[in-house]
């Protein structure tokens, strides 16, 4: 794959991580933990495909190869570092919306 290649993909997957991730929240605030937990895996393995690419990139240009920052690549780098932290976050909602689920069916009230 060319340059342009790889960084369409790594928006891709980085944007398909970041849907999948949103995606979970929902589910976790809709008290859906187990699809949550699903759709949080199906981020992880499109995070994984992009740190991949990037990790690529960066491997390339360390072992000399001509690296032209172009806006594209920018913009990919945005995708992806924005998507890792919606993934980071994700999980914490998760953890978060399940422990008040399991709060309120043992009779627990939340302020």
């Amino acid at each position: 794959m060319n340059i342009e290649q790889l960084t369409m993909k790594l928006i891709v997957e980085s944007g398909t991580a970041k849907s999948k991730d949103m995606e979970a929240i929902e589910s976790a605030r809709n008290g859906d933990i187990q699809e949550a937990q699903r759709l949080h895996a199906e981020s992880d393995k499109s995070l994984t495909a992009a740190h991949e690419i990037q990790t690529d990139l960066i491997q390339e240009e360390a072992d000399g190869a001509e690296s032209a920052a172009s806006m594209i690549l920018v913009h990919a780098q945005d995708h992806l570092m924005s998507a890792m932290l919606v993934h980071d976050f994700a999980q914490e909602f998760i953890n978060l919306y399940e422990r008040v689920e399991r709060i309120e069916k043992q009779g627990g009230k939340l302020i």
